[in-house]
C-alpha cells in the first residue's frame, strides 16, 4: 500500500541565492531520485513543491513568499487534469530564520526544513503523503493540516554528498566546508548555517573521483570562507595540490575567499597549480575603513589593496571580481566616494553590487538604517554605471544559430557561454531578486533553462522579453526560443505557427535557415528527433571510455564531435527515439543509475 501511494510522486524544486544552495539542491534531488521519487520542471504537474531559500536580503524572502501563491494561482487556473493540491516545502535559510513562523507567514506551507537538515527531506516527504491519504480516505475532502519542521541539526551526515547527483554534467559542485564563524555584522549566514565545519579531505577528494566516473570533468570548490579550510595537517593549499593531482579532472576552482585570510601562498599556487583557474573573488564590501570596521569584515583598505596588487602580479591573466555594498549604516557621501574611488583604481573585471538590506539576527540590525532609499538606489547606480564604463571595452564572441554576436561581459552570459547554464540560472534569478533585469538577462536566462530542459520557464523568460519589455532588440530572437520550447514540449502546432509567423513578417531574418530546418523537421513527423546526453567531454578518450560502459550495460549509446570558438568537445548520447516521452523514460533510468542527463533533439 505505501509503496502504491508513493509511486511516480513528483518532486519539482526551485533554488534561490548562493551557489552553495544550488549543490544543496543537487543534494537533495539525489537523496529524493535514491529514494524512488521522480524530479520535474513543471511545478503544474508536481505533487511536492519544493522552495530553497535564501535570507541574505528581504527581497529574495518577499519574492519566495510571493511564489507561492503565484503556483498555486497558477495551478488553479492550469487546464491540466491534475488537480492534486501539492505539498509545499520551504528548505534552506528561510527555514532556518523562521522555524515554525513560516507557517504563519506562508499557511500554505506544508513542512520547513533548515541547511543541515536536508538528510531528512525524503523521509518528511514520505510521512506527510502517507498521513495525508490517510486522512482523505478517512474524511473524504477533509484538508491535511499537519506542520512539520526541522531546523536544529548539526553537521550533515557524510552520506549526502555521494548519491553521485550532479545538476550539470560540465562542472561538480563541491562542499569543502559549511557555515561561517566569521559574524560579518550583515551576514545572516552564520546564524542560518551555523559554525564553520569541515569536511574530511579524503571525502572532498572521494566526492570528486566519483564525479569524474560520471563524465564529469571540471569541479567547484564551494565554502563560506574556502580560505580557512583545515583538516589535520590538510589546510585550503594543501587541499588544492591534491586535487590537481586527480587523474581525469581537466579544471577547477573555487569560491568564496575572505580577504582576511587570503595570501600570496594562495596565489602561488593558483600561479602554479596546472588545473586550478586563475580567476579570483574576493569580496571587498566598502572601502571606507570606518565602514569596514563597522561591518567585523577583519582586514582594512591597505590590507585589501596590497592582496590585489600581489594577485595580480603573482597570477597572469587572472581575473579579480569583487562584492560591494552600498548604504551600510553611517556610510556618508564621503565613505561612499572612498568606495567610488577604491573600486575605479583597482579596476575589478566584474562585481556584484548590493543595497544594504538588514537582517534580523545581525549586529547590524540593531544599527540605525540611516542611509535613505532614494539614497542608496543613487549609490547603487553610481556603482553599476562605475563597473559598466569599466567593463565597456570588453566583449566575447558567442555563437547562437551559427551567428556571431559581441556582447558586454556579465556574469550570467559568461556562465552561458561555458555552457555552465546551472550558474547562469542562479545568477539570473538572483539579479531579478535584487530588480536589475533587462531584456538580454530575460533572453539568456531563458536559452539557459532550454539547455537546461526546462522548457515551461524557458517559455516564461521569453515571454518577459516578448510581451513585457518594450524596448528590446532580442524579440525576434526570443520568440525563436519560445518556439523552440514548443517543439521540444512536442506541441508542434503551436512551434510550427511561431516559425511561419517569424518567416511571414520578416522573410530575410538571419535566422531563416534554422527556422526552415525546424519547419521541415516538424513536417517529417520528427523522426528520431531525440536523444538523452550523459556526458560532455573536452578528451575524446573520456567520452569513448563513457560510451563503452554504457554499451556494456545495454544501452546504445554514442558520442559526436563539437567544435565551439575553436575548442572541441564530445557529447555521449544515448538512444535515437522518436517521442519525447520515450526520451524522458531513458533519461529516468539513467538518472537513477546515477549518470547526469539532459534531453536534446537529434
Amino acid at each position: 500500500m505505501k509503496n502504491k501511494v508513493l509511486a511516480n510522486k513528483k518532486i519539482f524544486i526551485r533554488t534561490f541565492g548562493c551557489q552553495m544552495n544550488v549543490r544543496d539542491s543537487q543534494v537533495i534531488s539525489g537523496l529524493l531520485v535514491k529514494d524512488g521519487f521522480e524530479l520535474t520542471d513543471d511545478y503544474l504537474t508536481a505533487q511536492v513543491i519544493l522552495l530553497n531559500t535564501c535570507s541574505v536580503r528581504q527581497h529574495a524572502e518577499e519574492r519566495v513568499f510571493s511564489l507561492i501563491g503565484e503556483y498555486m494561482r497558477r495551478r488553479d487556473q492550469s487546464p491540466s487534469p491534475n488537480r492534486e493540491v501539492p505539498l509545499i516545502g520551504i528548505l534552506g535559510c528561510m527555514a532556518k530564520n523562521y522555524a515554525q513562523g513560516i507557517f504563519e507567514r506562508a499557511p500554505l506551507v506544508d513542512f520547513a526544513v533548515g541547511p543541515d537538515d536536508i538528510d531528512k527531506v525524503p523521509a518528511i516527504i514520505k510521512r506527510l503523503i502517507l498521513d495525508k491519504e490517510d486522512v482523505t480516505a478517512l474524511n473524504g475532502s477533509h484538508l491535511f493540516s499537519r506542520k512539520i519542521w526541522e531546523v536544529d541539526g548539526g553537521q550533515r551526515p557524510e552520506e549526502v554528498y555521494h548519491t553521485n547527483f550532479h545538476g550539470a554534467d560540465k562542472c561538480a559542485y563541491i562542499v569543502i566546508s559549511e557555515g561561517c564563524s566569521n559574524f560579518c555584522s550583515y551576514c545572516i549566514v552564520p546564524h542560518v548555517r551555523g559554525r564553520l565545519r569541515h569536511r574530511r579531505y579524503k571525502d572532498i577528494l572521494m566526492e570528486i573521483e566519483e564525479a569524474i566516473a560520471l563524465g564529469i570533468s571540471s569541479v567547484l570548490l564551494l565554502g563560506q570562507n574556502v580560505n580557512a579550510y583545515k583538516d589535520g595537517e590538510i589546510n585550503f593549499i594543501k587541499l588544492l595540490t591534491l586535487v590537481d593531482k586527480l587523474n581525469g579532472l581537466s579544471d577547477f576552482t573555487f569560491m568564496t575567499s575572505h580577504p582576511k585570510d587570503a595570501s600570496v601562498d594562495l596565489f602561488k599556487a593558483m600561479a602554479t597549480l596546472k588545473k586550478l583557474k586563475k580567476d579570483l573573488h574576493l569580496p571587498l564590501q566598502s572601502g571606507s575603513d570606518k565602514i569596514l570596521k563597522l561591518m567585523k569584515r577583519g582586514y582594512n583598505k591597505k590590507m585589501y589593496l596590497e592582496l590585489a596588487q600581489n594577485y595580480r602580479r603573482i597570477v597572469r591573466g587572472g581575473r579579480l571580481s569583487t562584492d560591494i555594498i552600498v548604504g551600510f549604516p553611517t556610510e556618508t557621501s564621503a565613505d561612499f566616494k572612498e568606495t567610488f574611488d577604491f573600486f575605479k583604481m583597482i579596476k575589478f573585471d566584474s562585481a556584484f553590487i548590493f543595497k544594504y538590506s538588514p537582517r534580523p539576527n545581525t549586529a547590524a540590525f540593531n544599527m540605525p538604517d540611516d542611509v535613505l532609499k532614494e539614497e542608496k538606489e543613487r549609490r547603487h547606480a553610481l556603482m553599476l554605471n562605475l563597473q559598466k564604463s569599466i567593463l565597456a571595452a570588453a566583449c566575447f564572441i558567442f555563437f547562437f544559430f551559427s551567428h556571431a554576436y559581441a556582447l558586454n561581459i556579465d556574469r550570467v552570459k559568461v556562465y552561458y557561454l561555458t555552457q555552465d547554464y546551472k550558474g547562469a540560472i542562479q545568477e539570473g534569478n538572483r539579479l531579478i531578486a535584487e530588480d536589475r533585469y533587462s531584456s538580454e538577462l530575460y533572453y539568456f536566462l531563458g536559452l539557459s533553462y532550454l539547455k537546461e530542459g526546462q522548457y515551461i520557464r524557458a517559455a516564461e523568460s521569453f515571454k518577459v522579453v516578448i510581451n513585457n519589455l518594450k524596448e528590446s532588440r532580442l524579440k525576434e530572437e526570443a520568440r525563436i526560443g519560445l518556439a523552440d520550447t514548443y517543439l521540444l514540449r512536442g506541441d508542434y502546432n503551436n512551434a510550427k505557427n511561431i516559425y511561419n509567423e517569424l518567416l511571414a513578417a520578416n522573410p530575410s531574418t538571419k535566422f531563416k535557415d534554422q527556422i526552415q530546418q525546424r519547419l521541415t523537421g516538424i513536417e517529417s513527423g520528427n523522426e528520431g528527433a531525440y536523444s538523452v546526453q550523459v556526458g560532455s567531454f573536452a578528451n575524446i578518450d573520456n567520452a569513448r571510455n563513457l560510451v563503452k560502459k554504457l554499451n556494456s550495460s545495454g544501452y546504445p549509446a554514442y558520442f559526436e564531435e563539437r567544435t565551439q570558438v575553436s575548442r572541441k568537445s564530445y557529447r555521449v548520447r544515448v538512444g535515437k527515439l522518436n517521442t519525447r516521452r520515450e526520451a524522458e523514460e531513458l533519461a529516468n533510468r539513467l538518472s537513477r543509475e546515477g549518470h547526469p542527463t539532459k534531453i536534446f533533439p537529434e
